[in-house]
C-alpha cells in the first residue's frame, strides 16, 4: 500500500483516505518555536527549504543554486558526504504506516557502513531539549515505517552557517535519558487521536442541534 503526498497542501493519504503527518501528531513537542516572532519562523522555514533543495541536487549529482546565505549550510552537507559516504536509498522519501495511520516524508534514509540509517537535515542554529525530543520522536515514526521496529541508527544531522555540521545520534541521546524516541511518539498520536474524536464528536452534535 502507498501513500500519496499533495505538497500543495502538505496533506498524505493512504489508500485514499487522509493521515495525519508525523510533524503534525509531534505538534505538542514544539513548545519553544511559540516564544519566537513569527516573522523569524517564516524567514527560517524558508531558508530550510532552500538548503534541503540544494541537499537535494547534490544527492543527485547536480550543482545546487547557490542563494545568498546558504553557501555554508551547503559545504557543511558536502563535508558530511565526503566523511561519512553514505548510501541512500530514499531522499525525501514519503513514507506510511497503514496499520497505525499517519505518514510523514523522509529526509534521508540508506545505509552507512552497512548500517541502515533514517537521517534528518536541521538547519536549526540552536537547537534546544525541545528538539531532540521531537528528533528523537520523528526519526522513530520513520524507521517504523520502514519497518526498523529495532536495529536502525537514527540521526538529525545538523548544518551551520559557517560551514560545520553536527551529527546527532538519536539512539545514545535516547539510551542516555533513558526513553524512547517511539514510545514519545505513541503517546503524541494518542493525544491526537483522541482530541480529533473530540472535535469528531462535536461536529456530530452540531449537525443533530442543526436539524
Amino acid at each position: 500500500m502507498g501513500v500519496e503526498f499533495n505538497e500543495t497542501d502538505h496533506t498524505y493519504f493512504v489508500d485514499n483516505k487522509e493521515v495525519p503527518s508525523v510533524t503534525t501528531i509531534l505538534r505538542f513537542l514544539r513548545v519553544d518555536i511559540g516564544f519566537l516572532n513569527p516573522s523569524v519562523l517564516s524567514a527560517a522555514a524558508e531558508r530550510g527549504k532552500v538548503i534541503h533543495s540544494g541537499c537535494e541536487m547534490i544527492d543527485y549529482g547536480c550543482d545546487p543554486e547557490i542563494v545568498e546565505g546558504t553557501e555554508g549550510y551547503l559545504k557543511a552537507y558536502n563535508t558530511f558526504l565526503r566523511d561519512y559516504s553514505p548510501e541512500w536509498v530514499g531522499i525525501e522519501c514519503p513514507v506510511c504506516s497503514p496499520s497505525k495511520g499517519f505518514a510523514g516524508t523522509i529526509d534521508r534514509w540508506g545505509f552507512i557502513d552497512d548500517d541502515p540509517v533514517v537521517l534528518d537535515i536541521k538547519t536549526i542554529g540552536s537547537p534546544t531539549r525541545e528538539t531532540y525530543i521531537s528528533l528523537c520522536a520523528q526519526t522513530a515514526a520513520y524507521a517504523y515505517c520502514l519497518g526498523y521496529a529495532e536495529g536502525c541508527k537514527r540521526y538529525g544531522l545538523f548544518l551551520k552557517a559557517n560551514g560545520d555540521y553536527r551529527l546527532f545520534d538519536c539512539n545514545e541521546w535516547e539510551e542516555k535519558n533513558e526513553f524512547t524516541g517511539f514510545e514519545v511518539f505513541a503517546k503524541c498520536y494518542a493525544v491526537h487521536r483522541q482530541l480529533e474524536e473530540i472535535a469528531k464528536h462535536k461536529r456530530s452534535r452540531g449537525k443533530k442541534d442543526a436539524v
